[in-house]
This record gives structure tokens, C-alpha cells and sequence, in this order.
């Protein structure tokens, strides 16, 4: 009688499926970085966000995998991809983000601090029936009442600078009802609580290129130099 054979062990399917998940999370953390050529900053973050629910899909696939190996009593193989597939992952999406945010462009980085400017802005108007912080004291009255950080007041391109930034002097007496296209914070020459229009416009944090504008609305925009005097600023421009 013929001795048998073992039979032939089969990779298992959900091994390699969570490898090429693993891979897939290794493409949407890359493609994370603002570096990656996709034009929008916001849009490398939206990535990441993705990349972390690809992670989550990957581990189960992965875990799967090594429970179906487990119980198939030696009939499947593939233990390796899974469990490679589980440290690919997590290590991909677990390297340092002080990494990406140092390779943030300046003109975004510098743009995330007004960012902080105008929400702290909100919560002031909120808690003073819409009034924004007088103009004679509104980054005093910020980091008072409003718990803004003092050291968001310098573009990180200048960080010994008091202040990068200006209010609109048009926008104080409006309160939260100014319109969304009007200028409500910009890039401005150096100075603390400094308050006024196009005039003190600075776009040399950026090497000219343009500067950073918090509108009616709260957004921010990077506006270009070609751009600025296209700016809604109230009254007369």
C-alpha cells in the first residue's frame, strides 16, 4: 500500500487579504503627507483619517486570518503575512506626526495659528452677545477671556515677532455680523493689537507670495498678492 502524502498546505486568503490591506495603509499614510502633490493640506489629512480606518479593516482581516490558521488544523498557512501585515500597519500609522507637521509649508502652518485667532475670536463673541474684543486690547482680551495661546500670535515663520496678525478696524463695530467675504483677521507688519485695513497688509512672512485672511465667516484663506486687492475690508476700502 502506497504510503500517503501530506497533503499540500494553502496560503489562507485572509492572510493575503490583510496584507494588501496592510498596504493600502501604507499608500493613504503617504499620501497623507502635504508634500504628496494632491494641492490641499486639508485633503493629506482627510487621507490620514482614512488611513487609520483602513488600519482598523487590516488588524480585523489580520486577526481573522490567524484564527482561521489556528482552528484549520494544518491546513492553511500564511501566519507570517498576518501577523506582518499587523506590524506593517501599526507601524506605519503610528510614526510620529511631529514628523508631517514640521513639513507643513509655511504659509499653512502660519495659516493654522490665525486659524486659532478667529475661533478664539468666536468664543469671545459668544460669551459678549456677539461684541468682538475692543481694539485696543483684542489680543490682551483673547488670552484673557478667550483662552487663546500667546504664542499663536507670530507666524511661525517669525516666532519673535509680538504679533503677525491685525483686525480690521471696519469689523469691531459690526460684531459677529460681519459678512462672510469681509476681512475679519490678516497678516500684518509686526505689532500687538494692532487694528486696521489694507495698510498694514504683510505678505513677507511668505516671501511675498501672499498671506493668510480669517473671513466674516471664520474661514481661513491663503489669499495670493495678485489677489489682495480684490479683499473686502468694509466702508472704504
Amino acid at each position: 500500500m502506497d504510503e500517503l502524502k501530506p497533503s499540500k498546505k494553502s496560503v489562507s486568503k485572509l492572510a493575503i487579504a490583510s496584507v494588501i490591506w496592510a498596504i493600502l495603509t501604507s499608500i493613504f499614510v503617504e499620501r497623507s503627507s502635504p508634500f504628496d502633490g494632491w494641492g490641499n493640506h486639508e485633503v493629506g489629512f482627510s487621507f490620514l483619517a482614512l488611513a487609520f480606518i483602513i488600519l482598523l479593516i487590516a488588524l480585523l482581516i489580520s486577526i481573522a486570518a490567524l484564527i482561521s490558521i489556528k482552528h484549520s488544523k494544518g491546513a492553511l498557512k500564511g501566519k507570517a503575512y498576518a501577523v506582518g501585515a499587523i506590524i506593517i500597519s501599526v507601524i506605519m500609522c503610528l510614526s510620529p506626526m511631529e514628523g508631517r507637521v514640521k513639513r507643513l509649508p509655511p504659509e499653512v502652518r502660519c495659516g493654522n495659528k490665525l486659524k486659532g485667532l478667529g475661533t478664539a475670536m468666536q468664543v469671545y463673541a459668544n460669551d459678549y452677545k456677539g461684541q468682538w474684543p475692543t481694539s485696543a486690547k483684542w489680543c490682551d482680551l483673547l488670552i484673557e477671556k478667550a483662552n487663546a495661546d500667546p504664542k499663536g500670535f507670530h507666524c511661525q515663520v517669525d516666532e519673535n515677532r509680538p504679533s503677525s496678525y491685525a483686525m480690521n478696524k471696519h469689523a469691531v463695530e459690526l460684531g459677529d455680523q460681519v459678512p462672510a467675504n469681509m476681512v475679519l483677521l490678516f497678516e500684518s507688519k509686526p505689532g500687538w493689537n494692532l487694528v486696521g485695513g489694507p495698510e498694514l497688509l504683510s505678505t513677507e512672512n511668505h516671501n511675498g507670495k501672499g498671506c493668510n485672511i480669517i473671513f466674516g465667516d471664520g474661514h481661513l484663506e491663503f489669499v495670493h498678492a495678485e489677489s489682495l486687492g480684490k479683499l473686502n475690508w468694509g466702508k472704504e476700502q
